[in-house]
């Protein structure tokens, strides 16, 4: 958990505080952000593996945008062409401990629920994966690789879970496929 004036935030949040002198007014600006990591691991247009944590601040202070300055997202454009968007939310800089607290926690609730909809979505899959080699009486993986394959006289299909930890989410004929 990343912290802020002890308070701890939701894992997979983080914070920061951007600041600069206004180029207009000469005046101190400053701006607490705060963001979550990505609920995928691979690029969405190529599957490339991409980090889900998002180490650095995915906004930057423009200190010469006008007067008070203006916070603007950083380029987040994979090789490919996709824009691998962060959750984040821009915060003055005299925000409450609570308030930026209360923002990380609706950017993890987002996360969450981000994340379980993938979830759901890679068993759906896999269920329809297992399905169809089932039908066709095919091998598409094994106990290394993902895909479907007989374990023992089980079938089972997985595929690693969305969240990139590398743990497995596994299906079987048992789980009711359609």
């Amino acid at each position: 958990m990343t912290s802020i004036s002890g308070v701890e935030l939701p894992a997979g949040t983080h914070v920061t505080v951007l600041t600069g002198r206004d180029i207009v007014t000469g005046g101190q600006l400053a701006n607490t952000v705060v963001w979550a990591d990505r609920s995928y691991a691979a690029c969405p247009r190529c599957r490339e593996t991409i980090p889900i944590v998002v180490e650095h601040c995915p906004v930057l202070l423009n200190v010469g945008a006008c007067s008070g300055g203006a916070i603007e997202a950083r380029d987040l454009q994979h090789g490919c062409g996709q824009w691998l968007s962060v959750g984040w939310a821009a915060l003055d800089n005299d925000a409450a401990a609570e308030d930026v607290l209360a923002v990380a926690e609706e950017l993890a609730t987002r996360r969450a629920t981000d994340l379980t909809a993938a979830r759901d979505h890679l068993r759906a899959r896999l269920r329809a994966e297992l399905a169809n080699v089932l039908a066709a009486d095919l091998v598409t993986g094994s106990e290394t690789e993902p895909g479907v394959y007989c374990d023992g006289g089980t079938w089972l299909a997985w595929d690693y879970d969305p969240d990139g930890s590398g743990d497995p989410i596994t299906v079987s004929a048992a789980d009711g496929i359609r």
